[in-house]
């Protein structure tokens, strides 16, 4: 399902996952939403605040004289420019803080979620694969079906969820910033913007056919993987009476070498 060639694929995959995920997850999604708007906001203050401090170090008496500086020369009753030092270097860092809290809080909160949803996938598939009757059971390869449930979800998530919530916490962020940027100099930020996109897109084109190949590799490898771990432990009287340590770990190493690769 994840590694179809071509974006409507792609989107139709993450339509199926949606539709699998609980409703409290859902509920989830829309409080990351929340903090992801609030987390573009306080970004945005940081960026602001960079402009006075840096003017206040190069031109106090500008900063000194200028309107958006009267309201706190009044409250705090400063009365020159070197004044205004202690003051805006608080709030310079304060809001450095905030910004870093705030995306260190929504890192946390896109990871937690991630993982949870894919732990509920994974419950999901062990159940029902308990529930299902014993002909299929043994008509099927276990080692598919531990691969699975221990191991694909995880990749599911890495893979498909996490990135997902990653770009669109990203998109956000990007236009609060981009919106704050074309305000101050349009011209360096939109030729800044267009170079990184065509080099993102280059890397795009590259690496496209390597990570789809890879993709195969990894679904495959860790079927392979469990499927001789599986033997080779279930069958262990056999395999030290038969001397066959050596067969196991070369068939073992043979599908883990390349998975980790």
């Amino acid at each position: 399902m994840f590694y179809n060639n071509g974006l409507v694929p792609y989107l139709s995959s993450i339509r199926q996952v949606w539709r699998h995920i609980k409703s409290h997850r859902r509920k989830q999604f829309l409080m990351l939403m929340v903090l992801t708007i609030i987390a573009s906001i306080t970004e945005v203050i940081s960026i602001g605040v960079i402009l006075p401090f840096l003017s206040l170090l190069t031109n106090p008496e500008l900063v000194y004289q200028s309107e958006y500086a009267q309201p706190i020369i009044k409250i705090l009753g400063l009365n020159r420019p070197q004044q205004l030092f202690l003051p805006v270097t608080i709030i310079f860092i304060l809001a450095i803080l905030v910004s870093g809290c705030m995306r260190v809080t929504l890192l946390w909160f896109q990871t937690r979620i991630s993982h949870s949803v894919g732990a509920d996938f994974s419950i999901d598939i062990y159940r029902r694969t308990l529930y299902q009757p014993y002909s299929v059971h043994a008509s099927r390869n276990s080692s598919e079906i531990i691969s699975a449930i221990s191991q694909k979800t995880t990749n599911a998530v890495m893979s498909m969820i996490f990135p997902i919530l990653s770009i669109i916490s990203s998109i956000f962020l990007m236009c609060a910033i981009l919106f704050t940027l074309f305000s101050i100099h349009f011209f360096a930020v939109f030729s800044s913007v267009v170079g990184f996109t065509i080099i993102y897109l280059i890397i795009m084109i590259i690496t496209k056919k390597i990570i789809l190949s890879n993709g195969k590799i990894v679904s495959f490898e860790q079927n392979q993987v469990f499927k001789v771990m599986q033997e080779g432990l279930g069958g262990i009287r056999d395999l030290l009476i038969d001397n066959l340590q050596e067969v196991y770990s070369k068939a073992y190493r043979k599908s883990d070498l390349p998975l980790r690769r």
